[in-house]
């Protein structure tokens, strides 16, 4: 089966890391730890820095995951395929298609469990070349797309994602989505590194989130970095 692109968790702006950031990222990582004060880029919206394997382990040994895993009456799960209704009669179906591996149009679809935070179900899903991380409302149906696990602040004000995909070139992707109950999550932001992905984020409180990073192939040293939401 050709597919499928490698899926982080955790896991954010609008504008690119400059190319400025993007080269003082090829530090070796023991000098990184003795410049944490050192700021990669500072916007309106948010400011990444460098941080310390101290405070990351900090932040992992609190970590919490919120997803449930038990199916609810409203999830019904028949041959692989899934069928959900909504608080208000919205009904949404969700059929596999994966009887030839190798066909462009194979799909394949899973109940992954459900967020009370979000009031949403999750569900993973497949395609030929790609796949995606599906929210649907329990209230109103409706339906969001991600494309890695969400990881929620402690609070539940924000949810982080982190995705790493290496089909047809490497594309690195991590964003910060602002969430009110039912309403649909909103992306403030969105960073798209050339020379550095995640490999791990943990919340440090409600506001930073802190990863462990590793550099492309030409540096692959590994360093931590803090970002924090104004």
């Amino acid at each position: 089966m050709k597919h499928l692109l490698q899926l982080f968790l955790l896991a954010f702006i609008y504008p690119n890391l400059s190319s400025a950031s993007n080269s003082a990222l090829n530090i070796q990582s023991q000098s990184l730890e003795k410049d944490t004060s050192r700021i990669l880029k500072d916007t309106s919206t948010y400011r990444l820095k460098y941080s310390t394997a101290d405070l990351f382990n900090q932040a992992k040994s609190k970590y919490v995951n919120q997803l449930l895993t038990d199916t609810l009456s409203s999830v019904h799960i028949i041959n692989d395929s899934l069928f959900f209704v909504s608080a208000n009669g919205i009904k949404r179906s969700f059929r596999s298609d994966s009887a030839n591996s190798e066909s462009e149009d194979q799909k394949h679809f899973n109940y992954a469990g459900h967020y009370k935070s979000i009031n949403s179900i999750l569900i993973e899903a497949s395609y030929y070349e790609w796949g995606e991380y599906i929210l649907v409302n329990k209230k109103t149906g409706r339906l969001d797309s991600l494309n890695a696990l969400p990881h929620f602040s402690p609070k539940n004000k924000y949810m982080a994602t982190c995705y790493v995909n290496g089909e047809g070139g490497m594309f690195i992707n991590v964003c910060i989505y602002k969430t009110h109950g039912n309403s649909a999550p909103l992306r403030i932001i969105n960073l798209l590194p050339e020379t550095w992905m995640p490999f791990e984020a943990y919340w440090l409180n409600e506001k930073e989130l802190i990863m462990q990073a590793t550099g492309t192939e030409e540096n692959p040293a590994s360093f931590y970095l803090e970002l924090t939401i104004k």
